[in-house]
C-alpha cells in the first residue's frame, strides 16, 4: 500500500527519506517510487507529491517525525542552483 504526500520548500529526497521511512538509505526507495527523483540531493520544488510505500527503515525514528508533525528541511534557497558553466576557458566560473 501506498500513500502521497506534498513536499515542502527547500526538501530534497534525503529529506523526505528521513522523515518518512526513518532512515536516508531509503533514499532509493524514494526514488524508486518516484520516477521523477533521479538524484538524492535533487531540488524538489514545493508542492510536488511524491508517493512514499509502508515500508518502515527505522520504525523509531519515523515515529518521531509522524508524532511530533516535524519536517525536514535541509537545503539552501540557493543551493539547488548551479553557476559556472562547464567547458574549456580554464576561469574561475565556480568560485
Amino acid at each position: 500500500m501506498t500513500r502521497k504526500i506534498k513536499t515542502l520548500e527547500r526538501q530534497c529526497p534525503l529529506d523526505i527519506a528521513l522523515q518518512e521511512y526513518g532512515s536516508t538509505e531509503a533514499v532509493y526507495q524514494v526514488m524508486r517510487d518516484n520516477p521523477q527523483v533521479t538524484r538524492p540531493d535533487q531540488y524538489l520544488p514545493a508542492g510536488s507529491i511524491l508517493v512514499i510505500s509502508d515500508i518502515t527503515f527505522n520504525k523509531e525514528v519515523r515515529d518521531k517525525f509522524a508524532t511530533t508533525n516535524k519536517k525536514i528541511v535541509s537545503m539552501s534557497n540557493t543551493e539547488h542552483l548551479l553557476f559556472g558553466d562547464f567547458n574549456d576557458d580554464f576561469n574561475i566560473d565556480f568560485f
